[in-house]
This record gives structure tokens, C-alpha cells and sequence, in this order.
């Protein structure tokens, strides 16, 4: 991976990681052009290319950001730390809804890459 991803803006980056996870979890593996995924970002293909050298490098770290996601957002809402399991359960909750809101295919992403 090129670390010039981690250079492009906050809202760029969130495009292409939300066009790699629309695209991913509505095709498999296989029929997941980086073609549409780039078209999905509004990039071009190749400076998708440019980001990710292949799309096993994309998908694979696709993959990594859900779980990094996931971990921030059940951390910064307190997740690790109930001892009451509804309060608990309430909290993920808030957190899930987070995400969804700022990643809204992930969660389908995860269960077709599962």
C-alpha cells in the first residue's frame, strides 16, 4: 500500500474506503472491479491503483479497517469497561450506529467477506 492514501484528506479517504466496501458487498471477491470501485470514489482507476497495488491489497485492508473501526468506536464509547450487561448491550448500540452512519456498507462487507 502506498502511504500516500494516508496523506489525502479525511472525506477522500472515507470515499474510497466506502466505495471498496459498497462495491465488495454487493459482488464477490471476483466480480468486484476496481474499475467500479474507483468510479464509486470518483477517482480513477489508476490512482486507486496508485493507493492500492492490487485489489487483495484493497480488500485486505479493507478488512483491517473494520476491525480498527470497530475498536475505536467500542472504546470511545465505553464498551470494554460495563460491568451491566444492558447497559453494555446500549452502548454497542450507540457505537454500531456510529459506525453505520460513517461506513454504511461495512457491515455488509463483513458478512460477505465472512
Amino acid at each position: 500500500m502506498n502511504e500516500r492514501f494516508f496523506s489525502l484528506p479525511e472525506e477522500k479517504q472515507q470515499a474510497i474506503i466506502n466505495a471498496g466496501y459498497r462495491v465488495f458487498s454487493q459482488n464477490s471477491y471476483k466480480n468486484s472491479p476496481m474499475s467500479e470501485i474507483a468510479d464509486a470514489a470518483g477517482i480513477s482507476k489508476s490512482l486507486l491503483f496508485h493507493y492500492f497495488h492490487n485489489k487483495k491489497e484493497l480488500y485486505m485492508f479493507l478488512w483491517d479497517k473494520c476491525a480498527e473501526i470497530t475498536i475505536e468506536y467500542l472504546t470511545k464509547y465505553g464498551c470494554y469497561e460495563q460491568n451491566e450487561f444492558f447497559e453494555s448491550m446500549e452502548k454497542g448500540m450507540q457505537a454500531k450506529m456510529d459506525i453505520i452512519r460513517l461506513y454504511p456498507d461495512m457491515a455488509n462487507f463483513t458478512i460477505k467477506a465472512f
